[in-house]
């Protein structure tokens, strides 16, 4: 299984954690480790296999947090876009 990670923006540290339940655009994370700086409104990313989630933390309990997604990058599909930059512009 492919790790998974969240880290508080801009330049937290990133932090193993397990997704509890994804509904929407809600997401829930029970963290690896206390991760003390993810508190409530901190703006994080979530790294998944091959996507990148965006949002704000809404709920923070013990080892649980809810996030709120606001935005989700298929970072497959910009590694191809990104090739096909490069093949056009040399």
């Amino acid at each position: 299984m492919a790790a998974i990670t969240v880290r508080s923006l801009p330049d937290g540290p990133s932090n193993g954690c397990r997704i509890t339940e994804r509904t929407g655009n809600l997401i829930t994370l029970t963290l690896d480790d206390g991760a003390p700086e993810l508190i409530l409104q901190t703006p994080v990313e979530i790294a998944l296999a091959g996507e990148t989630l965006l949002g704000m933390i809404l709920a923070r309990r013990d080892a649980g947090v809810a996030v709120f997604v606001e935005h989700q990058v298929d970072r497959l599909r910009v590694e191809r876009i990104l090739k096909m930059w490069d093949r056009t512009n040399t």
